[in-house]
């Protein structure tokens, strides 16, 4: 692939990690020399309370935390530059689909992608029902 620019936001609560190992190598090369780019955003700048809470318990009941719909939401609002911005997200869980050469190559097909980074049980289902992520494994 030619030159194509591809544009990654990647929502995490611990942005001190990226670029990391995305920095070396190839893809580190193609950072530098602007075929890609990235924003690292922190969810917790979309906490609520004094400690900036991103979880939360299951709506459902149930045992552990899962990420807030509300934060997730308003995160991934601020990616967009207007209403009509169609972001693909993907959701890195370990129940997702394997990540494979094939999907690598349609997800960087789309000009933009906004990436979710998980934690805990996972995250609320009212972000999984409007917004459809593909759920992946690494």
């Amino acid at each position: 692939m030619a030159n194509h620019f591809w544009h990654v936001n990647i929502l995490t609560i611990y942005p001190e990690m990226f670029p990391g190992s995305l920095g070396f190598g190839v893809t580190g090369n193609a950072l530098s020399t602007n075929i890609w780019s990235m924003d690292v955003i922190d969810l917790k700048n979309f906490g609520f309370g004094k400690h900036k809470n991103v979880d939360e318990k299951p709506a459902g009941g149930g045992p552990g935390m899962i990420m807030r719909s509300d934060v997730i939401d308003n995160a991934l609002k601020s990616t967009q530059s207007n209403i009509n911005d169609k972001i693909p997200l993907v959701y890195l869980t370990p129940k997702g689909q394997p990540l494979s050469q094939d999907i690598s190559k349609k997800i960087t097909m789309v000009e933009k992608v906004n990436i979710l980074c998980g934690r805990f049980g996972g995250i609320d289902d009212r972000i999984i029902l409007p917004h459809k992520p593909l759920e992946l494994s690494l």
